[in-house]
């Protein structure tokens, strides 16, 4: 992350669809129910019979980590805006801690350069047959050719307060 001197900040809550909180619980409730059946047979006594079957068995287990970490970020997740003189920040986060992945870099933080950013604006509402797991963006601008969102949490005061304080922090009409 930058070490540039910080403009403005905001703390917005994440907000997911009731289909993802849905699928979501769905996907966990299968993956607890099998975890209870491979340690309802482990404490029997029925240990699995070759390296395969064993390796299954860690890579099913392993699979639940993201869908906690899904579960969380519903919940208790939110985007931290932050504003500063060269660059606009946004970064994903969970309690506090932004998930690290070595693509992205300083913890699912996105920077974007100021002076390729054009037409922040209020996000498109999603109409009532959208099937996205994530809803729709607050605000959005153009960068570099491609459309960003985010903010989903925001009521529109907000966006709107956000929007005028970045338009008049970088100067964009």
């Amino acid at each position: 992350m930058s070490s540039e001197e910080v403009i403005e900040e905001f703390l917005v809550p994440s907000k997911g669809t009731w289909t993802a909180f849905l699928i979501c619980a769905v996907l966990l409730l299968v993956w607890i129910g099998v975890e209870l059946m491979f340690v309802n047979t482990w404490l029997a006594g029925d240990h699995a019979k070759s390296g395969k079957e064993g390796g299954i068995i860690v890579v099913w287990t392993l699979a639940g980590i993201p869908l906690l970490i899904w579960l969380v970020w519903l919940v208790f997740g939110r985007e931290r805006i932050t504003l500063r003189k060269r660059n606009l920040t946004i970064r994903n986060e969970i309690a506090g801690l932004g998930l690290r992945y070595p693509w992205i870099g300083e913890g699912l933080a996105f920077n974007y350069d100021v002076e390729a950013i054009t037409d922040i604006r209020l996000g498109k509402p999603s109409t009532g047959e959208s099937k996205a797991l994530i809803a729709a963006p607050g605000i959005e601008f153009s960068y570099m050719g491609s459309t960003i969102g985010f903010g989903s949490g925001l009521q529109t005061r907000e966006a709107l307060n956000i929007i005028a304080v970045a338009k008049r922090t970088y100067d964009i009409r």
